[in-house]
Formats: C-alpha cells, structure tokens, sequence
C-alpha cells in the first residue's frame, strides 16, 4: 500500500520509518516547540529525497507534499496522533504569524 503524491509516492514503510525517526528527534528535547517540530520534519523530508537522488530545485515542493502525506496518514493511524498533533500546533503558529503580518 502506498499514499498518493506529486513528486514521489511514500512507501507505508517509508512513512513508519520517517515518522519514527522526526518522533526519536523530537522527544530529545525536552521543550521541543512547533518551530523545532518543523525543522525536524523539514530536515527529514528533504534528505530523504535527497537521498532518493532528487535535485535540489524541487526539494522545497517535494518536502510539502511529503509532509502532506505523512499527515494524511497519521490521520488514519491512531500510532502517530503525536504527528497529527503537531502538525495542528504549527499550522496554528503559521496562521497566528500571517495574521500578524497584515
């Protein structure tokens, strides 16, 4: 079974692994904040596709629709509510930081 994607299709082992891992980073700290959930998962994101051979120039727009789908499943795995979590956490500090910005 694999998630749909744009720029490359997630494996559900690729998903297990890439989500324990941002879990293993995250629980490091001892106060991780939406901002350091982000770095961690964006960091992630991007050297797996960099490892997956992709060039850099879609990197940026690769790691968003990783993202989505990591999200998309942690939906439907009650495993990772954690990720579904954190992921509500930095869509909040993002909405809070474009309206700030108007």
């Amino acid at each position: 079974m694999t998630q749909s994607v744009d720029i490359h299709t997630l494996k559900i082992e690729d998903i297990h692994y890439i989500l324990d891992a941002i879990q293993e980073t995250v629980d490091i700290y001892e106060y991780p904040t939406s901002a350091v959930f982000s770095a961690i998962t964006r960091c992630s994101l991007v050297s797996f596709l960099k490892g997956g051979g992709y060039s850099k120039d879609i990197l940026e727009t690769g790691s968003v629709s990783l993202f989505r789908q990591l999200n998309e499943y942690a939906h439907s795995d009650s495993e990772y509510e954690w990720f579904v979590e954190w992921s509500r956490k930095l869509a909040d500090l993002v909405k809070e930081r474009k309206t700030l910005d108007m």
